[in-house]
């Protein structure tokens, strides 16, 4: 009994492992933007949790959060593939609306019966603004100047169809 124990042990102790390794370094200054994160897993190892800021090549910053369901290996593996998908899309310039489309699109399938929550920001120093896309995650907490945002038309969840 205490063999199969430690085995589990083992293997949530890699996935912890393999978790916090999808999750990058969240650079301090971002296209004019100062930048932090905190990050708390669950007592069960291996979430489907993510986070990301990334500046792009024209300047603008973007920040992708999102979370698969479930836990453990085939979560991590489901993780890594939206969120490293989604970033590639960001690069190649797409709008988050856009970026959220192609993502539904590319990986609804390999979901399985898992689903993912996400939100897509864009943020443009050039002009100050912030264009954002839900597909079922909560939206963005904006603090400092108000503002009227538009939250009308979000997305289901990925792996809802």
């Amino acid at each position: 009994m205490r063999k199969g124990l430690l085995r589990e042990e083992v293997l949530q102790s890699n996935i912890g492992i393999l978790q916090l390794a999808i999750m990058p370094e969240i650079p301090t200054s971002l296209a004019s933007l100062t930048c932090s994160a905190a990050y708390r897993p669950s007592e069960v190892a291996g979430g489907g949790d993510f986070f990301d800021a990334i500046e792009l090549a024209d300047g603008q910053a973007a920040i992708i959060i999102g979370d698969v369901s479930g836990h453990g290996r085939k979560a991590i593996q489901q993780t890594a593939l939206i969120h490293y998908g989604l970033r590639a899309l960001m690069r190649e310039g797409l709008s988050p609306r856009i970026a959220l489309k192609r993502s539904s699109e590319a990986f609804n399938e390999d979901l399985g019966d898992s689903f993912a929550t996400l939100l897509v920001c864009l943020y443009n120093p050039k002009t100050a603004t912030l264009t954002w896309a839900s597909a079922g995650h909560p939206l963005p907490l904006v603090v400092g100047t108000p503002f009227a945002p538009i939250t009308v038309a979000s997305s289901p969840p990925l792996g809802w169809a």
